[in-house]
């Protein structure tokens, strides 16, 4: 899966509460195009079609961060 840059995971975190274009630009400070524009640039770097699909990308990424223990003998 490719690295996303700090931004465009706080982008991602957003989208996948259910952040709308506006929440987005608020939130971050930036113009709504230029909302738009990373929603989809992060979209499209992650090959997801859907919020939905985002989300479900955005979990496998957690996992892969979460540190895995040894089982317990």
């Amino acid at each position: 899966m490719p690295k996303l840059t700090p931004r465009e995971e706080k982008m991602m975190r957003l989208i996948v509460d259910g952040a709308s274009n506006v929440t987005l630009a608020k939130k971050l400070g930036i113009a709504l195009r230029t909302a738009e524009l990373h929603r989809a640039a992060v979209m499209k770097k992650l090959g997801a079609s859907s919020p939905a699909q985002l989300g479900y990308k955005y979990a496998m990424l957690e996992l892969k961060r979460a540190p895995v223990e040894a089982p317990a003998i």
